[in-house]
């Protein structure tokens, strides 16, 4: 361990890695630059995004046996988002990385290898490669900045770094190409993890994110949209994209203020079962539906259309429902992949076969909370595989690929975890609700609500001439067919109503 005063302030930095270039002080945000025996001053680094993770500078836990301490932290941003990578010690002096994305964790150690390994133009999502015996196929391709850093890392951070990443996935392996620096890649491997299981210790309580923060994770925050004025709601340290469900802007509210992405001119009147905002009770806890994308198949000529609601619960994370026109799912993002068998996949002892062909999935409507940003036109190509009531996914991006597995839900079980019902009436996101309900088949009140004896004052009124009628029968029968005509079209208009009149 190394401790020096810091070039711009003179406050303490440590360096607890021999391997560290440089520190960021916790106190003036400079950068200091490890160089032989002095230090020097490189600039200040952008402090990170809050993003009220439970991770901080000191947690440690135990990998593989072994305890690890957390000394450093990059962030890092691309077009649709953004992650942490923080920097590991473990006890005998080597390092590791710990990748921090939506609630999932992965960790990897340096591997040193001989085999020679592909170009980054050449790797895209889906693209294979064996690595020591195993086949990985590749998750994640993409180029990101380095947002903002903290505590001590193994090579110079700044603005202007650029990532150049390749992640592969086989079960629930984890294995990271790093052309950051070379085209001849870094190669990191582990596997998914929870903080659970790596027995994480001296994390941030939910006090200490509020005190750092401001409030508390999954707070909801209350904005004006900047493009129409309206009210909106983000969760914070969970969702930091918006869409505006009045104006279909799209926001981004990472610095705590919503900021315009982007904004479109027309905003459908879409109708769905359930809206932004609506809580359930789910398995005895509580969720909150806070961002729902509508979706069609592209190219069909009578194209199938389903909703997925992104649920949230503030211990538990996310949470995915998908209606269609079969019924509901329950969706979890998978962290253990399934393997290739033949013409299908391999997953929890099963061989699942594919479904239906391979088809494309559009946004067409979005509105409330991502944590990623969500814009109407986006594609995912879909591919359903499935044996017995089990059915995985594959959807794929230009950027990434990611796995889930689907369990079926009955509707009424869906309904009676938001308390509603089959009648209840369903208005189109985005727009006022409706003085007549468009669902529940009821004719205005003044149609139905005629009582049987103003009918029958109705009929004496009618046939009161009758009564001097020279014809008995004639009368009798006008009469008759008078009442028939006054009072059969109560009982219709009851019958439509779904009640009856005694």
């Amino acid at each position: 361990m190394q401790k020096v005063a810091c070039p711009g302030c003179g406050a303490e930095v440590v360096f607890r890695s021999a391997a560290s270039v440089m520190a960021v002080c916790g106190y003036c945000r400079t950068a200091v630059l490890k160089d032989a025996a002095a230090v020097r001053d490189i600039g200040k680094i952008a402090p990170v995004f809050e993003d009220y993770s439970q991770l901080q500078i000191g947690a440690g836990g135990r990998w593989e046996k072994a305890g690890f301490t957390v000394v450093g932290r990059i962030q890092l941003r691309y077009g649709a988002g953004y992650w942490n990578e923080w920097r590991v010690l473990l006890d005998d002096g080597s390092e590791a990385w710990l990748s921090d994305a939506s609630g999932q964790y992965a960790f990897t150690t340096l591997r040193k290898t001989e085999q020679a390994l592909p170009h980054f133009a050449q790797l895209h999502p889906g693209v294979a490669c064996t690595f020591a015996g195993n086949r990985y196929v590749a998750s994640d391709v993409r180029e990101a900045r380095c947002a903002a850093g903290e505590g001590e890392l193994p090579f110079r951070v700044g603005a202007g770094r650029v990532l150049k990443a390749a992640d592969f996935r086989w079960r629930d392996r984890f294995l990271t190409f790093d052309y950051s620096d070379s085209d001849t890649p870094v190669v990191y491997a582990g596997r998914s993890v929870t903080l659970e299981e790596l027995g994480c210790q001296l994390l941030r309580s939910p006090d200490e994110v509020k005190d750092a923060a401001g409030r508390y994770r999954g707070t909801t925050v209350a904005l004006s949209c900047p493009a129409c004025g309206s009210g909106i709601e983000y969760r914070t340290g969970m969702a930091t994209h918006v869409v505006c469900a009045n104006c279909h802007a799209e926001l981004d509210c990472t610095d705590g203020k919503a900021g315009v992405l982007a904004k479109h001119a027309e905003v459908e009147s879409v109708a769905t079962t359930l809206r932004a905002g609506d809580e359930g009770r789910i398995d005895g806890g509580k969720w909150t539906v806070i961002g729902l994308a509508c979706h069609k198949e592209a190219g069909a000529d009578e194209p199938s259309t389903w909703v997925e609601y992104l649920l949230f619960n503030a211990k538990l994370g996310f949470m995915w429902l998908v209606e269609t026109s079969d019924g509901w799912s329950r969706v979890k993002v998978l962290d253990v992949w399934p393997e290739p068998a033949g013409t299908g996949w391999r997953f929890l002892g099963d061989v699942c076969e594919k479904l239906y062909d391979e088809y494309v999935g559009e946004i067409t409507y979005a509105a409330g909370n991502f944590n990623w940003q969500v814009q109407v036109g986006d594609r995912v190509s879909i591919t359903d595989y499935g044996r017995g009531g089990k059915r995985i996914t594959e959807e794929k991006t230009q950027d990434e690929i990611t796995w889930s597995l689907a369990r079926e839900v009955k509707e009424e079980e869906v309904l009676k975890w938001f308390g509603k019902t089959e009648a209840d009436e369903v208005e189109p996101a985005g727009t006022a609700s409706s003085p007549i309900s468009r669902s529940s088949g009821k004719w205005p009140a003044f149609a139905v609500g005629w009582p049987v004896p103003v009918a029958w004052v109705l009929l004496a009124v009618l046939n009161l001439p009758l009564l001097f009628s020279e014809s008995v029968d004639t009368a009798f029968f006008v009469a008759m067919v008078a009442a028939w005509l006054v009072y059969l079209p109560v009982q219709i208009a009851n019958k439509f109503a779904g009640g009856t009149q005694e």
